[in-house]
């Protein structure tokens, strides 16, 4: 029995594996919808500052950056897709079912983020009243009496001295031990985060190659590019769901450090139940095939995209647009709850921006003819510019949801260019490996970047400036992608008609001439350039 390559299955179903890859990606996706656009915003409400999210979520970022690939290369070569993929599915959940129990800096400050109902507050303590004459006008000797109002804390209320000898006991002991507080409370997230990515990153790789393999044995790959949509639609349902649920419960949950932000981890992990019954059909597709390895790879994808013109551009393109989509997507609700926002309004807010993303593949197919990939990434990069500009004026609770709709469509745009692009450099075999150089290696390498430098820059100057900023910058990519493209040598194109009406002449004026294949003259024509751009 030869075990160095699966056989493939005799008869391929391509209806049942796509109906069973779009049902197993919205499933996924309802769950992280549940959770990751709400992550920062937990955070925030456990005691970490800006810097200390950002480290956070560029630390999340860069593990799936490194140990994707990782997994997916070790999963190919012992031939353990299927139990990856379930591993990852179980361990994610349950690892997500861990970290709601990391205790606060203060549940009582906590407590006070919480946007609950007045019926939901926890009760107001005791208020000392003194008045004082605080005002005199003109210096005539008329005084207005004023009230001066001082609380005690429950804290400082069975301390028996004075009315705020409590807080000021507090006060010191939380700045004797504040600094080792948020330390440790920033440590333990840290390892909670990296181990629950560690569970959750070999996922999609696993899933995505062996799909992509076992409809590659019938030509039929190219037909798994709907998965996407699916999985945009699953988080609009997942961010909204959660959003209008977790409004109506109560702040506190589990004693006075488990609040109601932890349904958020609670709906993630229930959610790899139905997953995993869905998977349970869809992991036996999963097909290895060690040919298409041997045959290419991530470096020849990246020799592409460094060789073809146009290619390092669209990187960079990807590189910056990843950056501020991560610095938008891990500072928007803070911006949105500064304004008034409870997470009603949050997830509402991001279920529109998953439907506009969404729904651009529909509006495209309006258009006569596709557009070139170069026009939609301009037009994504101006759109995160204007909606980054946009939040950095909220007003109200409900004054987002414009800039959420734009900042769906802009990323649509944005990554349906990249795509485009992909496919032109990756022709011929090499497209999942271009697309994944854009969309693994780019795109992670620019979250990272984007969510560190945000949280810097949040942490000193505060998110409104942070968004302008980021406006300025993409905004600046815009003005130069038009000239840095006019530099850029445009791509010799092969005219395969051209090709064949020559080679039709030849054969009416010679009969004796030997047949010559045109499609083998045209693949001849198209290495001979690859090979010249490549030295």
């Amino acid at each position: 029995m030869n075990r160095g390559r699966m056989k493939p299955p005799q008869q391929v179903d391509i209806r049942a594996a796509l109906l069973l890859s779009a049902s197993f990606h919205f499933l996924c996706s309802v769950g992280q919808g549940c959770l990751l656009p709400f992550l920062t915003l937990y955070l925030r409400r456990l005691g970490l500052g800006a810097a200390a999210t950002g480290g956070v979520m560029a630390t999340r970022h860069l593990t799936t950056l490194l140990w994707s690939p990782l997994a997916g290369a070790l999963t190919r070569r012992y031939d353990k897709r299927r139990l990856a993929a379930v591993l990852s599915l179980v361990g994610s959940a349950a690892m997500a079912l861990l970290i709601p129990f990391i205790p606060p800096l203060d549940g009582r400050a906590l407590g006070g983020r919480c946007n609950a109902t007045p019926d939901h507050l926890p009760p107001t303590p005791p208020l000392r009243v003194s008045w004082r004459p605080t005002v005199r006008w003109g210096g005539q000797g008329v005084a207005t009496t004023t009230g001066r109002l001082t609380s005690r804390s429950p804290a400082g209320a069975g301390g028996g001295g004075g009315g705020g000898g409590g807080e000021e006991d507090r006060g010191f002991l939380s700045g004797l031990k504040g600094v080792a507080a948020r330390q440790q409370l920033l440590l333990l997230l840290l390892m909670g985060v990296v181990a629950w990515e560690l569970l959750a990153a070999p996922l999609a790789w696993a899933v995505e190659d062996g799909l992509h393999d076992y409809l590659d044995a019938v030509d039929a790959a190219d037909r798994h590019g709907n998965a996407p949509t699916w999985g945009r639609l699953g988080a609009a349902l997942g961010a909204g769901g959660a959003g209008i649920l977790v409004s109506r419960l109560p702040c506190f949950l589990v004693g006075d450090h488990v609040t109601r932000g932890a349904t958020h981890f609670f709906l993630y992990a229930a959610l790899a139940a139905p997953t995993l019954l869905v998977g349970s059909a869809l992991l036996p597709l999963l097909h290895l095939d060690r040919k298409r390895a041997r045959g290419g790879g991530l470096m020849r994808a990246l020799r592409l995209v460094g060789g073809r013109p146009g290619g390092p551009l669209c990187a960079a393109v990807a590189l910056l647009g990843a950056a501020g989509g991560a610095a938008l997507e891990d500072f928007l609700l803070w911006a949105m709850e500064d304004a008034g926002a409870g997470e009603l309004h949050m997830g509402v807010g991001v279920a529109l921006g998953s439907l506009s993303e969404a729904a651009f593949p529909l509006l495209l197919g309006l258009c006569s003819r596709p557009p070139g990939p170069w026009g939609p990434l301009m037009a994504g990069a101006g759109a995160l510019a204007l909606t980054c500009l946009y939040c950095s004026f909220l007003w109200g609770p409900w004054a987002a949801l414009p800039a959420q709709l734009l900042r769906g469509l802009g990323a649509g745009t944005l990554w349906w260019g990249v795509g485009a692009q992909a496919e032109e450099v990756g022709a011929g075999g090499a497209g999942l490996g271009v697309q994944r150089v854009y969309g693994w290696l780019c795109a992670g390498l620019g979250a990272v970047l984007g969510s560190l430098g945000a949280g810097f820059v949040a942490e000193r100057w505060g998110v409104r400036w942070l968004l302008r900023g980021v406006a300025l910058g993409v905004a600046a990519c815009c003005v130069l992608l038009p000239l840095l493209r006019w530099r850029t040598p445009q791509q010799r194109r092969i005219n395969y008609s051209r090709l064949l009406a020559a080679d039709e002449s030849e054969d009416s004026g010679s009969e004796e001439e030997p047949e010559t294949d045109w499609l083998d003259r045209a693949l001849e024509v198209d290495r001979a350039l690859e090979a010249n751009l490549w030295t």
